[in-house]
């Protein structure tokens, strides 16, 4: 395996020398462009592909650097690519380093960092120019990918996306959608700000009515700006019809959009929990941001139902953290939590990794979140561990989960609907079993990594 050139990163700087150099390189790769393609698509060579997420595994849990550090993970199994990994990663994570933005994170030599803290979060823009214009355009002459797979442009600047078009012209750019942060500016969420129902159509007055501080005219630069760089992505890549299809209705072409899974952690179940004598599979566990809009705190007051109710075996494990969430709604999870001690158990921050071990306490996994949202990576764990899921009834999560078949829907924000399916799932023994038996086996990560090299095939017009 060939490892990361030290002098990519030694040289991504704005020096004069590097400036020659740079020139140099351009040169080197119009010339390989008027050949007609890129040097390692030529025969007997490897091709290349170069993934860009908004953040690493090893930084943050989010579902799009899950599913990017999958694929990467599978795609480095086939001998014929050669594959590298970009991560960017903002101030709180990591300082910056002096003349480059690029630094290494752990052992791989073909896993980078690219420090973009100066965002701009209703452009999605990347203020830093040089770091985009200078350093990130040397690292593409340098290495010249075959394929510029990217997960997402936060971080890194939407403008990555022409840098990769200008740079290398004869590069196939790919573009997996995770969520709806292209579309819209609450974090990308498709809920309102003024009374967190789900908003159905992202345009510049509906989102002037989110953020009035915002004119209208703003959010029409901000469409326009982020579909110009869009136009250069050769194809969309969807892990569920319902995020492919809301992308169509804002302007994505149809013929540009694919549907794929993403690549889901490798592994076997991990054993069901021993039931204790007379008692039920009413274990539930959460996973994932224990924030206002998760749904935690519907899910606790669901939960604090049941106990009222008399159903005294449930239980209810949170797997996230706390720390970053204002007092008050701190305080308001923490009451719930420490007012059921025997039944309530806040387990605090995890990582992936830990998903096997954690998931062997609790029988059904319950996602109560409102929005629109893609499924998190913990539901995808989730589905490999064979625990069905509670959900509500919309976006991805009630796209990939077949009510009574594989998992339960609410109704979305209703508390009374969730404190049912709750004590339905708790009660019924058959029913959790039919539920589990229905859940197929989830593609290896190895056919996941073959899905995606047939994709890049088909567009280099490799046999």
């Amino acid at each position: 395996m060939e490892r990361f050139d030290s002098s990519i990163m030694a040289s991504t700087t704005t020096t004069k020398g590097s400036a020659g150099k740079s020139k140099a390189l351009a040169r080197n790769v119009k010339a390989t462009q008027d050949a007609g393609a890129s040097q390692s698509l030529h025969a007997g060579a490897k091709t290349r592909v170069l993934l860009i997420a908004h953040s690493h595994p090893a930084l943050s849990q989010g579902s799009a650097e899950i599913a990017a550090s999958g694929l990467f993970r599978a795609l480095k199994h086939i001998h014929t690519l050669e594959v590298r990994w970009i991560s960017a990663v903002i101030g709180k994570d990591r300082p910056m380093h002096a003349g480059t933005p690029f630094q290494p994170i752990g052992e791989s030599a073909d896993e980078l960092l690219f420090w973009g803290a100066d965002f701009d979060r209703l452009l999605l823009s990347q203020n830093s120019r040089s770091s985009l214009y200078t350093d990130f355009r040397l690292f593409l002459e340098q290495w010249q990918p075959d394929i510029v797979h990217f997960h997402h442009t936060s971080g890194i600047g939407i403008e990555a996306l022409q840098v990769v078009h200008q740079t290398l012209p004869a590069t196939k750019i790919l573009y997996t959608l995770h969520d709806y942060t292209l579309l819209c500016h609450n974090e990308g969420r498709m809920v309102k700000v003024t009374d967190n129902q789900r908003c159905t159509e992202a345009s510049p007055s509906r989102c002037n009515q989110c953020f009035a501080d915002i004119a209208c005219s703003s959010f029409k630069v901000r469409e326009a700006f982020i579909k110009a760089h869009l136009d250069h992505v050769d194809m969309f890549v969807a892990p569920h019809g319902l995020l492919a299809n809301r992308f169509i209705a804002w302007g994505i072409p149809s013929e540009k959009m694919t549907v794929m899974e993403n690549c889901h952690p490798a592994g076997s179940a991990s054993p069901f929990r021993a039931l204790p004598a007379g008692t039920n599979r009413s274990a539930f566990g959460y996973f994932g941001p224990m924030g206002p809009h998760s749904g935690v705190l519907l899910l606790l007051q669901a939960v604090e139902s049941l106990l009222h109710k008399g159903l005294m075996d449930v239980q209810l494990h949170l797997f996230g953290s706390l720390e970053a969430q204002d007092d008050d709604y701190r305080q308001a999870v923490e009451t719930l939590v420490k007012a059921h001690p025997v039944n309530i158990q806040l387990h605090g921050t995890y990582n992936i990794d830990q998903i096997p071990a954690l998931i062997r306490m609790v029988d059904w996994v319950v996602e109560p979140g409102a929005g629109w949202d893609n499924p998190p990576a913990a539901l995808e764990a989730a589905l490999v561990h064979k625990r069905p899921l509670i959900c509500s009834d919309c976006s991805g999560m009630a796209a990939t989960i077949e009510d009574s078949v594989t998992g339960l829907h609410f109704q979305a924000g209703n508390a009374a609907s969730l404190v049912d399916r709750l004590q339905q799932a708790a009660s019924t023994e058959e029913l959790w079993s039919k539920l589990v038996g229905n859940i197929a086996a989830v593609p290896a990560t190895e056919e996941c990594g073959e899905q995606h090299l047939n994709l890049y095939r088909a567009l280099t017009k490799q046999p």
